[in-house]
């Protein structure tokens, strides 16, 4: 399974020099010629926002799967809340239910070296997915297997 982090990919994409990217690319990328169960992609939007609800409705056709949630909009502005808490609950319930035997997280962020500590003790692999700019090397360390989105910039722009 492959659990995107939408706001850790657009960003990174954005440093590693890509203006635009095909989430469904990404995910063939990531997956290789694995057997897919299933593509996750984490991400918010803000109240109306006609244009993102509309590109989580393409994901869906493309058959990715969306988790989003509505960002809380402060004195200081937009904040992102609860989505990496998401991706973590689903993808250590998945684990539990042997949904998938591994584990394809495209996220840089090292606050999911727990996440990725708690899915190995349940006996699946986890693999990482990111580009150089934004990968941690404390994640690196914790996971199973690293994809560097580097390699693949040609294959999963648009």
């Amino acid at each position: 399974m492959v659990f995107i982090d939408g706001a850790n990919f657009f960003y990174s994409s954005k440093r590693a020099g890509l203006e635009k990217t095909s989430i469904k690319k990404l995910v063939e990328v990531v997956a290789e010629k694995r057997n897919l169960r299933r593509a996750y992609y984490y991400s918010s939007y803000i109240a109306n926002d006609s244009k993102k609800l509309k590109f989580f409705e393409e994901l869906k056709k493309e058959g990715i799967e969306t988790r989003v949630a509505e960002l809380r909009v402060t004195d200081s502005g937009a904040k992102e809340k609860g989505i990496d808490i998401l991706l973590a609950v689903d993808m250590l319930k998945l684990c539990r239910n042997n949904a998938y035997d591994t584990a394809v997280l495209v996220s840089g962020d090292e606050d999911f070296c727990e996440l990725v500590s708690a899915v190995k003790d349940f006996g699946a692999r986890v693999e990482v997915a990111a580009f150089s700019n934004s990968l941690s090397s404390k994640l690196a360390k914790c996971v199973d297997g690293i994809i560097l989105l580097d390699d693949y910039k040609e294959k999963i722009k648009i």
